[in-house]
């Protein structure tokens, strides 16, 4: 009786166990797609003003058929704001459907459209690691969709997500470590100088007290470049640093006004935590390390 509730157990909660995680982890990023098309659609007055819009820049490093007369109104400012519209839309009901229905999987495929549009028309300029880690969501979230529950197609999408999430804090740990700008914690300074990602009261604060941009800095740099360390650690620590990440996000939020970051990398965790989970033999078990724990354990 017990063996077959524990073949039962394995069975199931696998598959419901991804499931789960990819469901939180698309609601967090639909909240920061939403975000992102609605500082587009504010900003719009403003980019329209602008002498350095995106495209004006990007499109000098694209072929030169891309610069002519009936392919720059595609990428004009009309444009990009019916585009941030239909990605908005998207995102409201890839929020509140069921992910498999034909819905939205018709909902997923258009929002990859207008993100793809959105990159060609930036071109990188004026955007940041949260369009990144939306993409990389984005990505994983399109393949897992489209997979039978439990299937490899699944797991590789969480692991690949798992994966960039923890490669995306590990190198920007190891760049500020490797800077002594971050080392000291006078870059916390500069930052906050700036009317872009700073504010006044906050950069006399940093200015003020040495020792306490020196903590904040080093905060930053040891628990983004111990996302490695994570994996090995009981599931009670990772928590706390799951719980510091998501800190350190509403903190660059509400300081800096990079409100997307706080959705985009948050989005990561609940595929990480199940990731890692499954590394360890624990309900959602990888298959193949599943079968190797129970060889070595026969041996």
């Amino acid at each position: 009786m017990l063996t077959r509730k524990r073949r039962t157990l394995q069975n199931v909660t696998p598959h419901r166990s991804a499931v789960e995680s990819f469901r939180r982890a698309d609601v967090l990023a639909q909240l920061g797609f939403i975000a992102d098309s609605v500082e587009d659609l504010i900003d719009s007055s403003k980019a329209k003003r602008s002498n350095y819009l995106p495209w004006r820049v990007a499109r000098i490093q694209y072929p030169r058929f891309m610069r002519t007369r009936l392919i720059e109104p595609l990428f004009s400012h009309s444009a990009n704001r019916i585009t941030a519209g239909v990605k908005l839309g998207a995102s409201i009901i890839l929020l509140t459907s069921n992910p498999r229905k034909r819905l939205a999987k018709v909902a997923r495929f258009v929002q990859a459209s207008t993100q793809i549009y959105q990159n060609t028309r930036a071109a990188g300029l004026g955007q940041d690691g949260a369009d990144q880690a939306l993409v990389i969501q984005q990505a994983g979230q399109l393949i897992a969709s489209f997979s039978k529950p439990g299937s490899k197609m699944e797991r590789s999408a969480s692991l690949f997500v798992s994966g960039q999430c923890i490669l995306s804090y590990f190198t920007s740990g190891y760049v500020k470590l490797i800077s002594p700008v971050w080392r000291s914690g006078d870059s916390m300074v500069g930052i906050t100088r700036t009317t872009s990602y700073g504010g006044a009261d906050f950069n006399t604060l940093m200015v003020r007290y040495p020792a306490i941009r020196k903590v904040i800095a080093w905060s930053v740099i040891i628990g983004e470049i111990s996302a490695p360390v994570v994996i090995f650690l009981p599931t009670p620590i990772r928590r706390i640093w799951q719980i510091s990440m998501v800190a350190m996000h509403i903190s660059i939020a509400a300081i800096m006004g990079l409100n997307r970051f706080m959705w985009a990398f948050a989005s990561f965790l609940p595929i990480l935590d199940d990731t890692i989970g499954q590394l360890w033999n624990k309900p959602g078990a990888l298959p193949m390390l599943e079968t190797g724990v129970k060889s070595r354990r026969s041996k």
